[in-house]
């Protein structure tokens, strides 16, 4: 079944009393973790040091080059009941449907070249229904050289993210509770 869709985005600098609570918390544990307003190291991160209930809605992406490319290094599994397929060891590029590809691919390309963390809020619409709202928080890490090499994506739900799931075919948890965090 294919849905007719429309996904809107507003890219912005992360600023905490615009973002959902949980990702307010994320972004400044990352804060944390630079020094002197650097982009914190990968080597200095521990996935299980941050707010443990924003896991299951986090991903990690390893950043390639020639060409570049985005390759799931970790895949929240809140995410892998929603998307309805694991992504681990995937290109970002391989994400179903196709417009969801390129915009994270456009988001993660945007946070590599300006070694930058972004909040995006996300409109995603189709068939004419209700919106469905998202916010993304998407953070840079980098290795010795001071060059991008891990990005640390996290997913919060807003109004009526329970249709997002149309997207890809699987069916929203019962609980709306468990992507409102």
């Amino acid at each position: 079944m294919s849905i007719a869709m429309e996904i809107t985005s507003a890219i912005d600098a992360p600023k905490p009393e615009n973002m959902p609570p949980l990702m307010a918390d994320v972004f400044e544990f990352w804060q944390r973790l630079g020094r002197d307003g650097l982009v914190p190291g990968w080597s200095g991160f521990r996935l299980d040091e941050m707010p443990l209930r924003a896991l299951p809605w986090c991903a990690v992406m390893d950043v390639h080059l020639d060409p570049l490319d985005f390759i799931y290094r970790f895949f929240g599994t809140a995410r892998r009941h929603m998307q309805g397929r694991e992504y681990t060891g995937q290109s970002v590029r391989s994400l179903e449907p196709q417009k969801f590809a390129d915009k994270a691919f456009h988001e993660l390309r945007t946070v590599y070249e300006r070694k930058a963390p972004f909040h995006v809020s996300t409109v995603w619409s189709a068939d004419g229904a209700q919106n469905a709202n998202y916010d993304i928080l998407r953070v840079p890490f980098c290795g010795d050289d001071n060059t991008v090499t891990q990005i640390l994506t996290l997913t919060i739900g807003g109004p009526n993210f329970h249709r997002i799931y149309e997207a890809y075919g699987t069916q929203a948890p019962l609980l709306r509770s468990s992507f409102n965090i």
